[in-house]
């Protein structure tokens, strides 16, 4: 059945006499470009006798390997998916049962070459867990995420046991997510509001674990307390992507101290909130065997790093009710209830709302924009002639989320314009009048565009820095899985790159100058 499966495919290369040179020119006739790699990887396929196998699996080898060829030489690009599917085949956990898996299910086969010859990022979580190939067979819908990640964890018997299995849900799902965003069933939106979701699952079962731990030792926090998590930035956007950082303020409410019936040491709320939040980022980032969950910014909240870890609700309002710089309330136009106590969250994020956005811009403001911007093209970005940043480069992403949110905060008072989402935010301020229709749709196709560069070089190349380089492979690889095709796939990919980027930068120039002339003609 195998055999039939694979239609007879370059039967010579599979002859035992077949000579290294025959071999190789077959293979360079599949398309693989370094035929001498490919010969070598599919003589381990075929179970090559330094490999340690058993001879069970050795057969099985060999009627799957004509199967697996004809699946990479199909693949986006070849040489990287017979090489993945080498080294996936030659992990010790996946010869006996996963082969027999390949075997019993041949169109696994075309779905793994995929992914192989598309992802070096997915390619080496299903190289590490070779396990994630079941997903491949049942990838059935995993929302609501929070149901199922509490569920799972309450039957983990000790912490550290509820820790690994939190590292694996999470895992799993960001490999279900990579593999259907590879196989085109996801657009980028959907991938960031996935990514999104699974986070707030992750921050909420975090809550959870940390609240019962600490409810062992210090009991529970007293009449009226609140606890809550904000979300800043692409998290508070609702515009993860793989790799995505998660900013967070740890918000509390609830003077006196903890409650204990069982007789521990009883401790101030806002101890006992501090102890909860330190408590949450370790159960996130905390390294185990399983990895680790997300890494955690909790520098955004008020007096940055010098400040509390967790913050009351009057000492957030009292803050931003003061003087406060104009990078501190950007940070607050993204902000978003996602863990804990959301509906208290919300009231006090609505009072500091109406705060933020009571303050007008003022010139000195969008000076300090510009400049803070500009270090960190300078810092950050450091474009040059090799390439350019997605990110923080020349009209990359932040060039377009500095100009959307100043403008916000500028035309705040008009309360439809403060949302969290930069799209919606564009919208909005193209419907008050603000940005021209004309520009609106092209800063809409552009961020849509760099946003699915952004994503793809971290599916594509495994790279979460955002830099693209002239005349490597990895940006062929890259545009072509954007879309791109033909000889010269990478150059027409970069040349729609920089023109995005010109003019992205151009418009963001334009509305943050006249945004200034404005408020300069008024003073006048």
């Amino acid at each position: 059945d195998l055999a039939k499966e694979a239609g007879g495919f370059m039967p010579a290369l599979f002859q035992p006499d077949a000579s290294p040179g025959e071999s190789e020119a077959a293979l360079r006739g599949l398309g693989f470009m370094d035929a001498g790699a490919a010969a070598k990887n599919l003589a381990r396929l075929l179970g090559a006798p330094e490999a340690r196998l058993t001879e069970k699996t050795r057969r099985l080898l060999r009627r799957l390997a004509p199967l697996l060829l004809k699946a990479a030489a199909s693949a986006p690009d070849p040489d990287m998916a017979l090489t993945h599917m080498e080294r996936f085949i030659s992990s010790a956990s996946a010869r006996p049962s996963y082969c027999s898996l390949i075997a019993e299910n041949p169109s696994v086969a075309d779905e793994l070459a995929r992914l192989f010859g598309s992802s070096v990022f997915l390619s080496r979580i299903l190289i590490e867990r070779p396990e994630g190939i079941e997903l491949l067979l049942s990838r059935e819908p995993s929302e609501p995420y929070r149901a199922s990640f509490l569920a799972d964890l309450d039957t983990a018997c000790e912490y550290e046991d509820a820790m690994d299995r939190l590292r694996r849900l999470k895992n799993e799902e960001v490999f279900r997510i990579g593999v259907d965003d590879v196989l085109g069933n996801l657009t980028p939106r959907e991938v960031s509001v996935r990514m999104t979701v699974l986070a707030e699952a992750c921050l909420g079962a975090a809550c959870r674990m940390a609240a019962n731990e600490l409810a062992r030792a210090y009991g529970t926090p007293g009449k009226g307390a609140a606890f809550a998590v904000i979300g800043l930035g692409k998290l508070g956007g609702r515009e993860l992507s793989y790799g995505s950082d998660l900013d967070i303020v740890f918000l509390y409410s609830g003077d006196g101290e903890s409650e204990s019936t069982t007789g521990p040491k009883e401790i101030s709320n806002h101890e006992f909130f501090v102890k909860l939040g330190q408590r949450v980022i370790s159960i996130l980032t905390l390294r185990t065997k399983e990895g680790f969950v997300f890494n955690v910014d909790v520098r955004l909240r008020p007096s940055g790093s010098a400040g509390p870890l967790v913050v009351s609700r009057s000492a957030l309002l009292g803050y931003y009710g003061r003087e406060t710089a104009v990078w501190e309330r950007l940070a607050f136009v993204r902000a978003r209830a996602v863990a804990g106590d959301v509906e208290f969250a919300d009231k006090v994020l609505g009072e500091l709302s109406d705060i933020i956005y009571s303050k007008t811009l003022s010139a000195y403001d969008i000076k300090e924009v510009l400049r803070i911007r500009g270090r960190m093209e300078a810092e950050i970005a450091k474009e040059d002639l090799t390439g350019y940043n997605v990110k923080t480069g020349a009209g990359g992403l932040v060039d377009i989320e500095f100009l959307t949110h100043a403008l916000q905060l500028k035309h705040g008072r008009a309360k439809k314009l403060r949302t969290p989402c930069t799209l919606k935010a564009l919208k909005r301020l193209s419907g008050e009048g603000i940005i021209a229709p004309g520009d609106l749709v092209f800063l809409r196709k552009a961020y849509g565009f760099l946003r699915l560069v952004e994503a793809r070089l971290r599916v594509v190349n495994d790279r979460a820095e955002g830099r693209l380089v002239r005349g490597s492979g990895e940006v062929a690889a890259l545009a072509r899985s954007i879309g791109y095709s033909g000889e010269d796939a990478a150059g027409s990919f970069l040349a729609d790159y920089a023109a995005y980027a010109k003019k992205v930068r151009a418009l963001y120039i334009e509305y943050l100058g006249r945004a200034q002339d404005e408020f300069t003609s008024k003073r006048i």
